[in-house]
């Protein structure tokens, strides 16, 4: 994910120094996962068309200044209250040796990572855009990398 630099609290303690991605042990929500979604007749996972949400996520990091971050992400990578998400770790796709992140991914590499797995983290969700009507990719996508760059959220329809 790119981030977007803004100053954060002070804090007393590590413990809020940092906002990072839980693992697996430590995560708060319930998710459709990969394993569950298996087809009983040939064990192949569910196919359709995807829906996108635009998320913003804030972490701390290790200087404790909050960084902002939006990202297109499916509908199948939020939690069933929606208000967190499992995010893939850095190295899930990479093209000719070169990792890839999903901000950069398409919407055929989205398919293949359509439900997340066990080694995925956790992350809270600040705001859902989107939450009552997810988009396509492209319009997702867009929005992201526009309000990245600190241009307005498009209208996402």
């Amino acid at each position: 994910m790119e981030k977007i630099v803004q100053p954060g609290p002070s804090c007393e303690n590590l413990e809020c120094a940092f906002q990072l991605g839980r693992l697996r042990i430590h995560w708060k929500g319930n998710y459709n996962m990969e394993i569950d979604m298996m087809d009983g007749a040939d064990g192949g996972i569910m196919q359709g068309s995807m829906k996108y949400f635009l998320v913003r996520t804030v972490e701390t990091d290790e200087d404790y200044k909050e960084n902002t971050f939006y990202t297109c992400v499916p509908t199948t990578w939020i939690s069933k209250c929606k208000q967190l998400m499992l995010y893939p770790s850095v190295g899930l796709h990479c093209v000719s040796g070169v990792n890839i992140e999903p901000p950069k991914w398409r919407s055929n590499v989205f398919k293949r990572f359509r439900f997340p797995t066990p080694d995925w983290l956790e992350y809270d969700i600040v705001h859902i855009h989107n939450l009552h009507k997810p988009g396509s990719h492209d319009r997702v996508h867009k929005s992201a990398a526009a309000a990245m760059k600190g241009s307005k959220i498009l209208k996402i329809s």
